[in-house]
């Protein structure tokens, strides 16, 4: 109402705008977010879309201009756009084309629909649906890109195999979309240090930086293009501190992300649930083994952190001097004579190590003896001559 022709007109789910052929806009219809409340100065426009919430114009000047729902990200329209020649809304997002031909997209972007492949320098993009827009390429080709169906088929990139890995193990997760002969990219993000992304949608190698790397991957076919952002996961246990020196203590330890839960065991019991300080009492003296593993996002870590330690002597040291030996003793006899050695009784044995500076004493003993022992066979043979 308030005008008899509209030479232009836009109708959304819940509400419609239009504009008179004096090029003042009008709308009508749900307003709960101000999508029908023209912004005052805008008395005429050239060209008026519509959205869920959202409505968007081109002024006389070829300034965008949008208004109603706050949140979207459509209204209002972001520095940097400049002037249009071309308008189009979808749910959240809107896109452009700048004078120059080139094109522009704002708003939402959580399936990629504002986010134009590269090559696309000159086109004509208009959203179509909540979360994909749409181009005709200069020689008349189309091309999609954002949460978009190609022969009624949802092309949506799904990830199969775990986005969550325990430092240095393989990741071995696959992209996957509902396209044929789709190629992948990485188009946001980085991969951790060591995992690759293929041109086949395969996400293979291993890392040992851990760490939550949010990335972006985009599979495109030449027609369309779907994107998929998620994040990947690369953790692992580590043991911070711990009395692991006595018999009773405790032992603290944590992940590198946000844990599930904890499993632990001593000297090789069964890993049970835990949690961060673990306490142990009455360990016998000897070695001890702690081990700890992490579970993140349903992964557990299949290299857990582990600590050793001694309580008490782990063995009686023992000395490897030799034992000590008694050493060698003569036993020199003495003659029973007594001519021999007068008044010194009738028999004696002297016992005299021999070693050291004692060994010279028996050896002039037994020198005596012999020389008294020649005497007296001398003295026996001259009795029986005379």
């Amino acid at each position: 109402a308030g005008f008899d022709t509209a030479r232009d007109i836009a109708v959304g789910i819940f509400h419609t705008c239009a504009v008179g052929s004096d090029n003042r806009p009008v709308c009508w219809g749900l307003n709960d977010e101000g999508q029908t409340s023209i912004p005052p100065g805008v008395d005429t426009v050239r060209s008026i879309d519509v959205g869920t919430y959202s409505t968007c114009a081109i002024g006389t000047s070829g300034e965008p201009v949008c208004w109603g729902d706050p949140w979207s990200g459509v209204a209002p329209v972001p520095a940097g756009v400049g002037s249009v020649t071309d308008l189009s809304v979808g749910d959240d997002f809107a896109c452009a084309v700048r004078t120059d031909g080139s094109p522009v997209c704002w708003g939402a972007n959580d399936r990629g629909q504002i986010e134009i492949p590269s090559g696309l320098a000159k086109v004509q993009p208009s959203p179509d649906g909540d979360w994909h827009t749409c181009s005709v390429r200069p020689d008349g080709t189309p091309l999609c890109w954002g949460f978009t169906r190609e022969d009624g088929i949802e092309l949506a990139l799904q990830v199969s195999g775990a986005l969550t890995v325990a430092t240095s193990e393989p990741i071995g997760a696959d992209f996957a979309a509902t396209m044929s002969t789709a190629g992948f990219t990485l188009t946001g993000g980085r991969l951790p240090d060591g995992i690759m992304l293929t041109a086949d949608g395969r996400l293979s190698g291993s890392s040992n930086t851990p760490g939550e790397y949010p990335v972006t991957v985009r599979a495109e076919n030449g027609y369309v293009s779907a994107k998929r952002s998620t994040t990947i996961t690369v953790f692992d246990t580590t043991i911070t501190s711990g009395s692991t020196d006595q018999s009773a203590g405790t032992i603290s330890f944590t992940a590198s992300s946000a844990a599930d839960s904890f499993a632990c065991t001593l000297d090789g019991s069964e890993p049970a649930p835990c949690s961060s300080p673990y306490s142990y009492t009455d360990l016998a003296d000897g070695d001890h083994t702690f081990t700890v593993a992490a579970t993140v996002n349903g992964q557990v870590d299949p290299t857990p952190a582990t600590v050793t330690w001694t309580v008490g002597d782990a063995s009686t040291p023992t000395s490897s001097a030799p034992a000590p030996t008694t050493p060698p003793t003569m036993h020199v006899a003495q003659p029973t004579d007594g001519t021999a050695h007068p008044g010194r009784g009738s028999s004696r044995h002297t016992t005299l190590p021999a070693t050291g500076s004692h060994l010279a004493t028996p050896i002039a003993a037994a020198l005596v003896s012999l020389v008294a022992g020649a005497a007296l066979v001398y003295a026996t043979r001259r009795r029986k001559l005379t």
